[in-house]
């Protein structure tokens, strides 16, 4: 019998952002000299590093399984979370591995001081994650806000407009 989840779509989500951390966690430790989070920085310790992940995806799907949101912009939060921390994660998995193939590459970073290692990597998650979260929730909630102030002209079901029914 085939266990139906609570939210499929959600349920999925995680799953991947399960597999990327695991992937990241595993690539990182091909390249630990020059691995620039900054919990590997300041601990120099990979199990600290693992436990973090495991706390993190934890906290994800124990908010899957309460399934309770405050609001639609707080679950639109959420799910904006996952998908740009799974792109984020990528990313970091990608650029480990060009770490892994190219060992140059490794033992120049390695040499970095490890202020510069955590600026770049501040920069690379400010870039990447925290600024299009900010953008996105705020204008997801002037969205909100505004919505009930708008006319439209008739409800469409875009299923049926784009032949999708």
């Amino acid at each position: 019998m085939k266990k139906k989840h609570k939210n499929p779509i959600l349920f999925y989500l995680l799953v991947t952002f399960l597999i990327v951390n695991v992937l990241d966690f595993i690539t990182s430790l091909f390249i630990l000299p020059a691995e620039t989070n900054p919990i590997v920085l300041l601990t120099q310790s990979p199990t600290i590093f693992f436990f973090f992940k495991v706390v993190i995806v934890g906290f994800a799907f124990l908010i899957y399984n309460k399934n309770e949101y405050p609001s639609h912009t707080t679950y639109y939060g959420f799910m904006l979370c996952l998908i740009l921390g799974i792109f984020m994660l990528g990313l970091g998995t990608y650029s480990n591995i060009i770490g892994i193939m190219s060992p140059h590459y490794v033992s120049e970073v390695a040499q970095m001081p490890v202020k510069e290692k955590t600026q770049s990597y501040f920069l690379f998650v400010f870039i990447i994650y925290i600024a299009p979260i900010l953008f996105s929730l705020l204008t997801f909630k002037l969205y909100r806000k505004s919505y009930r102030h708008i006319k439209l002209k008739k409800k469409i079901n875009l299923l049926k407009q784009w032949n999708l029914k």
